[in-house]
């Protein structure tokens, strides 16, 4: 087994790869460097973790024991697939005993395709954090919690890596990484589409961009910390709180309504009245919404990630 003084090599020199390089490297883990389909790229990250910038992938893996693919999604395969085709028939002298990772949130580790028939072990690493560019979301990456998913024998070494680290990390099985990522989505991106509809309303209102996103920063900020703290049903406030009865009057309907904003209350609103302390008191999953008379929110709903789809009338 590969120890967590491992050499760690990425492929691909974007935001994941340079902050999750500048995470290993704080904690005196061995970086041995990047390759970058732009030159100029993995010559960025090296300097910034005190690599290498490498040409290749293939030279990647040659000066590393753990290999990181932070590349999108949609190349994790097309790039592992083309490193394989570079070595031809010496792939399984190349690759034989190395740890092979990537970092999405949606794919399993079975992504990176028959690894054990190069004898390479493939791991899926994904911090469940936001990293949208700049050195302090960077730097915050390892308050993050990793989830890790794939060959046993591997998490054991990534384990020791992200122990090394003091980073919180957690298995999750292959086959709820789409629910996982489901969630991660909620949190993050979605939320980001709420507050930019919460900015557009008060530009509307008169405000100016800069003013908007300053007004909202405190209640935003300050929901989410509540939510994260005391978990949702206690966040909750206003005519949510009270399942729905008193809505603010332009956002119901009144002639003061902003275009979209009803739709999105209300698409919203539903998956909040579900965890409300009054709908708690009637059972924490009695809400019915735009779904034929089917009741949504219930604890099967929630798992298979239905709940949703049910508000939204899809």
């Amino acid at each position: 087994m590969i120890e967590s003084n491992a050499r760690v090599g990425f492929v691909g020199a974007g935001k994941v790869g340079t902050a999750l390089g500048e995470l290993f490297r704080s904690c005196g883990i061995v970086v041995s460097g990047y390759s970058s389909l732009l030159a100029e790229d993995a010559q960025a990250a090296a300097e910034k973790t005190a690599s290498d910038a490498y040409a290749d992938a293939a030279e990647v893996v040659e000066a590393s024991d753990v290999i990181f693919f932070t590349v999108p999604d949609g190349e994790i395969s097309n790039a592992w697939k083309s490193l394989v085709a570079s070595y031809g028939a010496a792939a399984c002298d190349a690759l034989f005993g190395k740890i092979v990772c990537h970092c999405s949130g949606a794919l399993p580790a079975a992504v990176l395709a028959d690894a054990a028939e190069y004898g390479a072990k493939a791991v899926s690493v994904h911090p469940l954090f936001a990293i949208s560019g700049g050195g302090s979301a960077q730097a915050k990456i390892g308050t993050a919690l990793f989830t890790l998913e794939g060959d046993e024998s591997a998490l054991a070494t990534v384990s020791a890596l992200l122990d090394v680290c003091g980073v919180c990390h957690r298995e999750i099985a292959s086959s709820d990484k789409p629910l996982y990522h489901a969630a991660a989505v909620c949190a993050s991106n979605l939320a980001v589409g709420l507050f930019a509809s919460a900015q557009t309303m008060l530009e509307r209102c008169g405000f100016g961009a800069d003013e908007a996103r300053g007004a909202l920063r405190a209640l935003f900020v300050g929901n989410c910390e509540s939510i994260a703290e005391r978990g949702p049903i206690d966040a909750l406030t206003g005519p949510i709180e009270r399942n729905g009865r008193g809505a603010p009057h332009g956002v119901s309907g009144g002639p003061n309504a902003v275009e979209g904003a009803r739709r999105v209350y209300g698409a919203f609103a539903c998956g909040g009245r579900g965890c409300s302390r009054e709908t708690s008191r009637e059972g924490l999953f009695a809400y019915r919404g735009n779904t034929q008379g089917r009741t949504i929110g219930s604890e099967n709903d929630m798992r298979e990630g239905r709940a949703w789809r049910g508000c939204l009338g899809s």
